[in-house]
This record gives structure tokens, sequence and C-alpha cells, in this order.
């Protein structure tokens, strides 16, 4: 689709390129940034509770 050259096609060429860039950006967001995110809420979380410590113990039962 990419390489057609009809008339047409050169309007929908747009549209098609930012939808897969959509479903690309879509796709590796929550992959990525999501546990990172819970990550970072459960050190956060941890700190005021128990110090430092908690996390190292957390850390530790995960790995």
């Amino acid at each position: 689709m990419m390489f057609e050259s009809s008339l047409q096609a050169q309007f929908v060429i747009p549209m098609a390129v930012s939808l897969s860039f959509a479903v690309l950006f879509a796709t590796l967001t929550p992959l990525i940034l999501l546990p990172c995110l819970l990550y970072i809420a459960n050190e956060l979380k941890a700190i005021p509770q128990q110090g430092a410590k908690a996390i190292k113990r957390q850390l530790s039962k995960a790995f």
C-alpha cells in the first residue's frame, strides 16, 4: 500500500501510516511503561512504612 501510485492510495497512505504507528505505540506503552510505574509505586509505598530495608526484602522475594 505504501508504494501504490494511484490517486486514491495517495489519500489513504497518511492514514495507514498514522494508524500503524498508533497501534505500535499503544502496544509497547503498556508493556514498558506500566511495569515501571508499578515498580515505582511499590517503592514509594514501602519507604514510609519500614524504610529502605523493606525495599530490599521485597526485591529479594521477587528475585
